[in-house]
């Protein structure tokens, strides 16, 4: 009896459309389809319900129900429930599962997870990728490099055409942001959106070059992006305590909400943080950093160029022990062009 079960499992692998089987052992029922276990070189069935493995590779020509393990590829034309694993990860119809692969593709979305380097879902899809690379239509991605326009993109780089979800990353953009959310160190929009980062760049983002002097940093260079209400400022600063003391610089981030009293006159109020360096002749100076907190009027005199005026108070303390190294109120005068 399993003489003849194994015979004719070999036959039942290699049906009418003459599908090899190549070193394998096949235990189960059926005319076309494995109901138990498949082992096999190069597994090729028409249909499985039960476990299939696939030493250097093969794969399922209908659906498959259970648990498929190939080596470098395993293709699977219609839909998967349950669990495939293989290097080239190949699943024509729907995924209702767990896919783990070098590369794993679901062509007709899935409901489950992918682990891989790379991962891609189409149409429907509900469910988790973690890779390095992610892409498809919704659903919680996790990777180095995601696509996708609904549900969730936590990664190095997020991409969207339409963004109906939220993309949390160092870089976010997207073409369109009707009703997304992006949280990251850069977002990028073709129109308006909800941003929250560092530097936020849309369609209605204006870039600015300050140039002021003040009591606190004499000297300051910075590049401001001015978006609908918020704006975000990187500078520099330097500045010299007497000709024989020290001399110290600046890099500093701050981020703001202004407000348009008349046509010409805005207010803002902003809040940052600056890196410190001071060098002393003849010492190493120590590290240390300011927090800054400001108070803005600007006034347009022309559509490039507009005057602005700040008082400010500033708290700077060593890096090391977190001691207060100065306290003190400044002032500022400057202008913005572009």
């Amino acid at each position: 009896m399993f003489l003849m079960s194994v015979r004719q499992m070999s036959v039942l692998a290699a049906d009418a459309d003459s599908i090899p089987a190549y070193g394998r052992l096949s235990i189960g029922l059926g005319n076309d389809s494995v109901k138990c276990v498949d082992v096999g070189l190069i597994g090729i069935v028409q249909s499985l319900k039960g476990f299939q493995l696939g030493i250097a590779g093969g794969g399922v020509l209908n659906s498959m129900s259970g648990v498929g393990i190939y080596g470098l590829i395993g293709m699977t034309p219609d839909d998967v429930n349950g669990v495939k694993i293989a290097g080239f990860n190949y699943i024509g119809g729907h995924l209702r599962g767990v896919a783990i692969g070098g590369i794993n593709i679901a062509g007709e979305g899935m409901h489950g997870l992918q682990i891989g380097a790379v991962n891609g879902s189409s149409i429907e899809t509900k469910g988790v990728q973690l890779g390095i690379f992610n892409g498809a239509d919704s659903g919680l991605r996790v990777g180095v490099f995601n696509m996708s326009d609904s549900g969730v993109g936590i990664g190095f780089v997020n991409m969207a055409d339409t963004l109906l979800g939220v993309q949390i990353g160092v870089i976010n953009n997207c073409c369109s942001n009707p009703s997304g959310t992006q949280v990251g160190i850069i977002n990028v929009s073709e129109d308006e959106g909800r941003q929250i980062g560092l530097l936020n760049f849309n369609k209605r983002s204006r870039l600015q070059m300050l140039v002021a002097a003040g009591s606190y940093s004499p000297v300051n260079l910075a590049l401001r992006v001015r978006n609908r209400h918020t704006y975000n400022v990187i500078g520099f600063g330097i500045g010299q305590k007497g000709w024989d003391d020290y001399l110290y610089s600046s890099a500093y981030y701050r981020i703001g909400q202004y407000l348009t009293l008349l046509p010409r006159f805005t207010v803002s109020a902003d809040v940052g943080i600056a890196d410190v360096a001071v060098m002393r002749k003849g010492t190493d100076a120590p590290k240390m950093f300011a927090l800054e907190g400001r108070l803005n009027v600007e006034y347009e005199v022309h559509p490039k160029a507009s005057l602005f005026a700040t008082v400010g108070y500033a708290s700077t303390r060593y890096v090391a022990s977190g001691k207060s190294f100065r306290r003190k109120p400044f002032v500022e005068l400057g202008v913005a062009l572009f």
